[in-house]
């Protein structure tokens, strides 16, 4: 489902869904920048790491919506994201 199908089954109107959009956005940035300063020294080793760990404050219905920003930022997901590198 894409993030406008949402906002119109939950019943938003335009601005609201703009301001979901920009939340989003907002979510993952705080993301990659905790994920930046948390695995600084291991970003470019080629490990994956757990997604959990970055997710476990973000709501369940709008996960896969940040992920999908994530992505857009340069996250590389595997096994369904169950992990992650940049």
């Amino acid at each position: 489902m894409t993030l406008a199908l949402y906002a119109k089954n939950t019943g938003m109107g335009l601005q609201e869904y703009r301001d979901l959009q920009i939340q989003i956005r907002g979510i993952a940035r705080n993301i990659l920048l905790f994920a930046k300063d948390k695995y600084s020294y291991e970003i470019d080793s080629g490990m994956y790491f757990a997604t959990k760990e970055l997710t476990e404050d973000v709501e369940v219905e709008l996960l896969p919506y940040v992920l999908q920003e994530m992505k857009s930022l340069g996250f590389e997901f595997i096994e369904n994201n169950e992990f992650w590198r940049l």
